[in-house]
C-alpha cells in the first residue's frame, strides 16, 4: 500500500469513529427475547469459565453495538465430553447464539479466547411522528 492509500485509510477510520461516537445509546431499546438469550448465554459462559479456570475477558451490551458478546480466555485446553465439561450444556448455549468464535491469543501460555454472540440485543427505537388532523 502506498503512503497516500495508507493516509486515506486512516482518514476513513477516523471518520467512522467520529460517526460512531455521535450515535446515542438512548436511541436504542432492549429487545427482551434476545436479551433473555444473551443473559442465559452469559450465565453459561460464567459457569464455563469458573469450572475450567477461564477468565471473562470481555462482555459487551452497549446498546449502539446491538450485538451482545461475551469472551472467555482459557489457558491450555478445554475438553468436552462425558467425564469433563458437559456437551449438552455447551450445545444448548450455542443454540441460543447467533455467532461463535474460537481464536488463539498468540501468547506463549497457549491461551485462546472463546466468544459467544447474540444479535439484536438492542434495537433502534422507532421514531414516529404524530400528525394532528385539522378540523
Amino acid at each position: 500500500m502506498t503512503e497516500k492509500e495508507t493516509d486515506l485509510c486512516k482518514d476513513i477510520g477516523r471518520e467512522m469513529l467520529r460517526a460512531r461516537e455521535q450515535i446515542s445509546n438512548d436511541d436504542y431499546a432492549v429487545n427482551p427475547e434476545q436479551m433473555r438469550k444473551f443473559n442465559e448465554v452469559s450465565e453459561y459462559a460464567e459457569a464455563l469459565a469458573k469450572d475450567n479456570n477461564g477468565t471473562i475477558e470481555y462482555r459487551n451490551t452497549i446498546p449502539r453495538d446491538t450485538i451482545g458478546a461475551i469472551a472467555i480466555r482459557f489457558v491450555g485446553e478445554l475438553t468436552f465430553g462425558e467425564d469433563s465439561t458437559s456437551m449438552k450444556n455447551f450445545t444448548k448455549a450455542l443454540d441460543l447464539c447467533d455467532g461463535f468464535n474460537i481464536e488463539g491469543t498468540g501468547l506463549e501460555d497457549g491461551s485462546f479466547i472463546v466468544t459467544f454472540y447474540v444479535s439484536d440485543v438492542h434495537v433502534k427505537k422507532t421514531k414516529c411522528k404524530i400528525i394532528k388532523k385539522r378540523l
